[in-house]
């Protein structure tokens, strides 16, 4: 009565129900027979029920069979994979129980199909992710959103095929707009008319492509209804799968830029043409220079044999102006030409940076200006120091304390000059050699004294004046006073021995060197000797 009470239950049970023994079928219920598509319950007895197990579940259900046999445990419901007489996998839901059959320990075992769950589970997840990506989506928008409202730029968004859909505030406020104005393809009408159709090519094959966005173009500005240039750069944000979520970008005013490149090249045309008119100038007066050198070649040649003491003096004083034309030239090319090279290194490096859409560096393009204001600078000091106009209009003692100020300020390095001396008196032109040789004086301490202090003293002497340059560098090796390459120590004893002079070198107590340049006050020259040193 109790097992056919038992039959008639199961019988009615959705559920899968049967009883496990030895490993065998001993009794199934028809919702058995339909969960592994057979005919009826009778063709499921005698058969092995891991037979039905999928390969991937059957480790989960010997584990499970152990603990139920052996250890007698009470287990909870397990999801596995069974398979169905014709092949097709389903997901079920196995409770198991221990119970007396006949005499055998059996297992009463009860399969729930759970494909609809895990469908339900399924949908859920997907709703969830689905979820997820919206907030995720949403986050990136705010951050970007919220990025774009600190910049100074203008900034946008837009969707994966170019709609416009965000704009930041200082956009709406440079076009004096609200945000429902600019949204889609508004923007357009914004853009110059003769920009319009590069800009949109461009537009438009990005948007094909992917690739970054980035023109050139010119905006109106709706509250002054003016156009000015701006830089729109824009790139595309991509999911993992590649695709293109929505694009950013911001765009910039670069119309300063712009005009101040415009002035640049200018700048550029000028330099070049001054340059142009700079050497054809050079050659003149190198062609005047040559025309000089041969009249005074056959000059010589006719003293030479009426007097070797004049020969000797015409050698001496063709030799003197070759020296200080050298030393012009070695200026001017060291120098100025440096500079010169320099600026047209910046030059063509804007050039390229322009050409290659990126804007060129503030400091980049203040350096250009600090090596034109040198180049400027060079050129006035070497005219200056061709014929300074202090020693014209002051006199030799100011043009010295000048010199060595421009000296301090140009090399940093301390000088002192003791106060000016009374009754000392001498004509123009030794003046100016003196001054030359002062020059000459300050310029070897610059390149090879390694000095860090100077010291200047002029005074009376025997009936002219003695001018002392100090240093304490690191002294000049007496070798050096009598090597044929040492234009400038013999260049200053020339000038001094034209007027009478002497230049004499001496080791300072500390190590450095001292000058003493000596000339006798008013010296006298001839009218020729004049015309010659003014000449060289």
């Amino acid at each position: 009565m109790n097992e056919r009470w038992y039959r008639d239950v199961v019988e009615l049970s959705r559920d899968a129900i049967y009883v496990w023994c030895d490993g065998f079928f001993v009794f199934a219920n028809r919702a058995t027979a339909q969960l592994f598509g057979v005919q009826s319950p009778e063709d499921l007895i005698g058969l092995r029920i891991f037979d039905f197990i999928h390969p991937d579940s059957i480790p989960v259900a010997q584990g499970r069979l152990q603990r139920l046999l052996v250890d007698k445990e009470q287990l909870p419901p397990q999801e596995m994979k069974m398979i169905r007489a014709d092949g097709r996998i389903i997901d079920v839901e196995v409770v198991a129980t221990l119970f007396d059959y006949h005499g055998r320990t059996a297992a009463h075992v009860i399969l729930r199909d759970i494909a609809d769950r895990k469908m339900l589970q399924h949908d859920q997840l997907l709703r969830l992710q689905e979820e997820a990506e919206r907030q995720r989506l949403q986050a990136e928008r705010d951050y970007f959103h919220q990025l774009f409202e600190t910049t100074p730029n203008l900034a946008w968004t837009a969707r994966p095929d170019g709609y416009i859909d965000y704009v930041n505030q200082r956009t709406l406020e440079y076009l004096s707009l609200q945000a429902s104005d600019i949204e889609g393809w508004s923007w357009q009408q914004f853009v110059h008319p003769d920009d319009l159709p590069g800009v949109a090519i461009r537009w438009s094959h990005s948007l094909t492509t992917g690739e970054l966005y980035e023109v050139e173009m010119r905006l109106r500005a709706s509250s002054v209804g003016i156009y000015r240039w701006h830089l729109s750069r824009g790139m595309a944000v991509h999911n993992d799968q590649g695709e293109i979520l929505r694009w950013v970008g911001t765009t910039t005013d670069i119309h300063d830029q712009k005009e101040a490149r415009a002035v640049l090249e200018q700048s550029q045309i000028r330099l070049a043409e001054a340059v142009r008119l700079r050497t054809e100038d050079l050659l003149n007066a190198n062609t005047a220079l040559r025309e000089e050198i041969e009249e005074r070649k056959h000059v010589e040649k006719a003293l030479r044999a009426s007097r070797e003491k004049l020969r000797r003096l015409s050698a001496h004083l063709q030799s003197a102006r070759e020296s200080e034309r050298a030393a012009v030239a070695r200026e001017i090319h060291d120098e100025l030409g440096a500079t010169l090279t320099a600026v047209k290194m910046d030059l063509s490096w804007f050039a390229k940076t322009l050409t290659d859409g990126q804007l060129p560096r503030t400091d980049k393009l203040s350096e250009a200006v600090e090596l034109v204001d040198s180049a400027i600078q060079t050129v006035k000091r070497i005219a200056t120091e061709l014929r300074p106009s202090i020693l014209d209009h002051l006199g030799l003692w100011p043009a010295l304390q000048w010199q060595l100020q421009e000296f301090e300020l140009n090399f940093g390095i301390p000088c002192q000059i003791d106060p000016a001396p009374v009754g000392v008196m001498l004509e123009t032109d030794a003046q100016t050699a003196v001054f030359r040789i002062f020059q000459e004086a300050l310029t070897n301490i610059a390149r090879h004294a390694h000095a860090t202090n100077v010291h200047v003293d002029l005074r009376p002497d025997r009936n002219g004046i003695l001018v002392r340059i100090s240093d304490n560098g690191i002294g000049l090796p007496p070798g050096k006073i009598v090597e044929p390459d040492a234009c400038g120590i013999q260049g200053m004893r020339e000038r001094a021995r034209t007027f009478g002079g002497d230049v004499r070198f001496e080791q300072t107590e500390g190590g450095g060197t001292s000058v003493l340049v000596k000339f006798p006050a008013r010296y006298k020259v001839s009218k020729r000797a004049r015309l010659d040193r003014e000449a060289v």
